[in-house]
């Protein structure tokens, strides 16, 4: 089932892409970014495996109006794993516990919002 939600979304962002449209992509850590229907967000830098295994978490926090929500998927770059979908109202923040693998996380919204997607915990990440 974690296969076909993995191909899925990489359908989806290649029709997406051979539409004429592309989906931005924005580092991790990324604070105040506008979200335009969707974006994806992945590491700044790929660094190798954190060998202490040390859990970390990504963190998800949505700006915007009353109201205002954004569906948020977290994935594994290998491919293997997709957590969520995930609704964040505006105001809240998502925090999932990831592995030491390296993560990227796909947010989309019709409502007017910004996000700020960072890690926290392991031993690579200073936090917000």
């Amino acid at each position: 089932m974690k296969q076909l939600k993995v191909i899925l979304i990489i359908a989806m962002l290649l029709s997406t892409g051979l539409s004429g449209q592309n989906i931005p992509t924005y580092p991790i850590p990324s604070y105040n970014v506008p979200i335009v229907n969707y974006g994806n967000f992945v590491p700044a830098l790929v660094l190798a495996r954190n060998p202490t295994k040390a859990k970390k978490e990504v963190n998800v926090t949505i700006h915007g109006s009353m109201g205002a929500y954004a569906s948020v998927e977290v994935y594994s770059l290998d491919g293997f794993d997709v957590l969520g979908p995930y609704i964040v109202y505006a105001g809240d923040t998502l925090t999932v516990e990831i592995d030491e693998r390296e993560w990227g996380v796909m947010i989309w919204s019709s409502f007017n919002i910004e996000a700020d997607v960072w890690f926290s915990g392991g031993d690579k990440t200073p936090g917000k």
